[in-house]
């Protein structure tokens, strides 16, 4: 059976496992997605995210196979506006559609909330993973270069309304 919920403290390390284990699975097929992903997005950042309520779990089994981090603003990349923003969406390797699932509760949630649209930003260089997300309903709106990290981006958006 499967389980979405919040967050605890206590899942922090089976999280960063995880991210660790899909990390590794990058590097392996030479894929830099998340080279640097654990520096860039410390622990504390991961533990902040689930004081704050905003990092939520997909539990198969008793065990973590996928977490996402929902924000309502992104001023990083993203002008002001109270949107649905999905951060640190991350799927336990050898688990199929964890993402799409991970993702149609971001759309519950924003229908819910009344919010009229869903925001990501990704690597612009994952080419696999930008038509996942064309394939998802998440057009292209802007591409750009994040200075501090260095980070190759394309913002896509889903249109709710």
């Amino acid at each position: 059976m499967y389980v979405f919920r919040l967050a605890k403290l206590d899942d922090l390390d089976e999280i960063i496992a995880m991210v660790q284990e899909r990390m590794n699975w990058f590097l392996e097929r030479n894929i830099l997605q998340w080279k640097l992903y654990l520096v860039h997005h410390p622990v504390g950042e991961w533990k902040k995210a689930i004081e704050d309520k905003q990092l939520y779990v997909e539990i198969f089994q008793d065990k973590i196979i996928g977490c996402v981090q929902f924000q309502y603003y992104d001023p990083n990349y993203w002008d002001d506006s109270y949107q649905l923003y999905i951060k640190k969406l991350c799927t336990k390797v050898g688990f199929k559609k964890v993402g799409h699932y991970l993702i149609e509760q971001a759309v519950l949630l924003a229908k819910k909330k009344n919010i009229s649209k869903i925001r990501l930003d990704c690597l612009s260089t994952n080419k696999k993973l930008n038509q996942i997300y064309e394939d998802y309903g998440f057009h292209l709106v802007k591409s750009g270069i994040y200075d501090k990290y260095y980070y190759p981006f394309n913002l896509r958006e889903m249109d709710l309304k």
